[in-house]
């Protein structure tokens, strides 16, 4: 697991909050987690850009009272 994980978007680096690791190959990003932004929408359009970004096929976002969870076809 990855703390402020570095995301690459193009030319800027962003920061995913919480990055758990693949089992199998331990460098390779398998679950993006985000519990910044208040609304899901905008949440859910930064998990994608990430996961896109880092190949993780499973997006977690929660703004402390709700959470949403979904399976990302890279």
């Amino acid at each position: 697991m990855k703390i402020e994980f570095i995301v690459h978007l193009g030319l800027e680096k962003k920061r995913a909050d919480i990055v758990v690791m693949d089992k199998i190959q331990p460098t390779a990003p398998y679950i993006v987690i985000e519990v910044k932004k208040p609304k899901l929408k905008d949440g859910k359009e930064q998990l994608k850009s990430y996961c896109s970004s880092t190949g993780a096929p499973i997006a977690v976002w929660s703004n402390g009272e709700q959470i949403a969870l979904d399976y990302i076809n890279s």
